[in-house]
């Protein structure tokens, strides 16, 4: 469903013909429908719609159940507009009240939440303190396609991103950048094996076709490692491609422009001319290993990033250290298992985990080492958002671990997988973090002001194009917007934090590490008890 659109008549007499309405059929108290505007003002972005009285209608209410207004099903679409209008919000979408999943089309009769982001106010350019690049070869990298349209790995993430911030008052301040796509297979022999540069990406051009299984059944949470197509594409070699990567005659020159971007970003920000940048490419890297394409992505454009820094590619002295933390919603393994034996590299995972059930699989807090800090949260359903990767799970995970472990580690540069698929809507994550993104930026970018951000996943367009959005003022130095703390979401991350943190210290670790885990530890540790102690009855 399109979100946006002109209505065909005024709001005003689309309101009264409303009130109309409901006169009519059950005129309301008066106090109730002043409580009924208030509710609207505090709470702009959800609207529990219910069975209709009239089976062609759409009946909004607010989340205490006052009726706001009714909509001819058929008129949604025309009214969304005004409906927004009236809301204070943007690109307003529809969940399922029942699955909580997406819906793009509207069946009669059926309940759905109206979901989208409150107007943001007009932010003042005094706001705006850093030169922040943004990077893309969008013609590039969205002929990279599949016939499978139900693929959740689509150009329209990069089309929808980029129509929204050319859209926005922040664009007007940005570097745009467009390289050419990198002609050198030395970037990635850096990091990948001799086999996949030599004959994978030489043959991307060829298309695979694999039927698409969506990873992560409830079914089978393995379904898609069972399900996986040998091809002797590659070189006449036995290569395998997971049934969820695909490749088309276009794919070869996404990959080589996705990481030109990368790269160019990196010599940019090295060089002085931009302070940090956003990179949108794709597909996305962090799933790729050292010799395997999977989870969508067909090579690691962060740890290919890394190594130009470190080998000092910018033109620059290399890099002593570089940072990566990647907050997808899915646990970077790729990245992971390439660099957990560097120790140049500090490498931060935030990701969910559901005790191994979720995609990929892995990030569980066993696997730990010197320089790699996995943080795997077991989710739960049927717990509202105590339980759920969300705001306050970010503001936590920022402030109590990501940021402590950024600046005692003091590295040269910061890249970021930014995956958007933990956002609330998200067809695939089915987490609900709404100004998280911008938080957490901020907070690392206080730790690492040589920052770069690279897409990574997020399969709702709308959201994913947000959340781009919130990282890429949070890099200008805009304030990011203050959060609703959700107590008992803090307390599950904290105690997620805390165990993982334990855990990390029973390794063999450096005195340095150890120190910086043991202080960390500690003030996790008040704050836990500080928090159980207040709700205790």
């Amino acid at each position: 469903m399109g979100c946006g659109g002109s209505s065909k008549m005024g709001f005003a007499e689309f309101r009264k013909q409303q009130l109309k309405l409901q006169k009519e059929k059950q005129p309301p108290k008066e106090e109730e429908q002043v409580q009924g505007q208030q509710q609207q003002k505090q709470q702009p972005q959800e609207y529990v719609q219910q069975k209709s009285r009239g089976k062609d209608l759409v009946t909004l209410r607010s989340a205490d159940g006052k009726l706001l207004m009714e909509v001819p099903a058929s008129k949604v679409e025309d009214q969304r507009a005004a409906i927004e209008d009236h809301f204070n919000m943007m690109d307003a979408y529809f969940e399922d009240a029942v699955s909580r999943q997406p819906a793009f089309d509207l069946t009669p009769g059926k309940s759905y939440i109206v979901r989208g982001d409150e107007r943001e106010p007009a932010f003042d350019s005094a706001q705006v303190t850093k030169t922040v690049g943004l990077g893309c070869c969008q013609s590039l990298i969205t002929k990279h396609t599949t016939a499978h349209r139900a693929h959740p790995e689509r150009p329209e993430r990069v089309d929808e991103t980029m129509k929204r911030l050319q859209s926005h008052a922040i664009f007007s301040f940005l570097r745009f950048f467009s390289p050419t796509p990198v002609a050198s297979l030395a970037p990635f022999a850096a990091i990948h094996t001799k086999q996949l540069t030599d004959t994978v990406l030489p043959t991307l051009s060829k298309s695979t076709g694999y039927p698409f299984v969506l990873y992560g059944s409830e079914e089978d949470p393995r379904e898609i490692q069972e399900q996986e197509y040998p091809s002797s594409l590659y070189g006449g070699r036995q290569v395998t491609l997971p049934a969820d990567t695909y490749t088309n005659e276009h794919s070869e020159l996404a990959v080589r422009a996705s990481v030109a971007t990368v790269l160019n970003a990196c010599d940019r920000v090295a060089q002085g001319e931009l302070n940090s940048a956003f990179c949108v490419v794709r597909p996305p890297g962090h799933h790729c290993t050292a010799a395997q394409p999977q989870g969508f992505c067909l090579v690691n454009n962060v740890v290919i990033a890394a190594e130009h820094l470190l080998r000092g590619g910018t033109g620059r002295l290399p890099a002593r250290r570089v940072a990566i933390v990647d907050f997808d919603v899915h646990h970077g393994n790729g990245t992971h298992s390439i660099v957990e034996e560097d120790s140049r590299i500090l490498f931060i995972s935030i990701h969910r985990h559901d005790d191994g059930k979720f995609y990929p699989h892995t990030g569980h807090l066993s696997t730990a080492s010197e320089t790699v800090f996995s943080i795997g949260f077991d989710t739960k359903s049927g717990s509202g958002e105590d339980q759920t990767i969300g705001d306050s799970c970010f503001e936590a995970a920022g402030s109590y671990f990501i940021a402590p472990l950024l600046e005692a580690w003091a590295p040269d540069y910061l890249l970021v997988s930014a995956g958007f698929d933990a956002a609330r809507g998200d067809p695939v994550g089915k987490m609900a973090v709404d100004h998280g993104f911008a938080r957490l930026t901020h907070l690392m970018c206080q730790a690492v002001p040589k920052t770069i951000m690279v897409l990574e996943g997020g399969y709702n367009t709308k959201q994913v194009a947000s959340g781009v959005i919130s990282c890429v003022k949070s890099l200008a130095g805009i304030p990011p917007p203050a959060l609703s703390e959700n107590p008992a979401q803090t307390l599950w991350t904290l105690s997620t934090l805390k165990r993982a943190t334990e855990h990390h210290l029973q390794s063999s670790l450096s005195r340095a590490t150890r120190t910086t885990l043991q202080t960390v530890l500690d003030r996790i540790t008040s704050e836990v008890a500080s928090r159980a102690h207040s709700s205790a009855p």
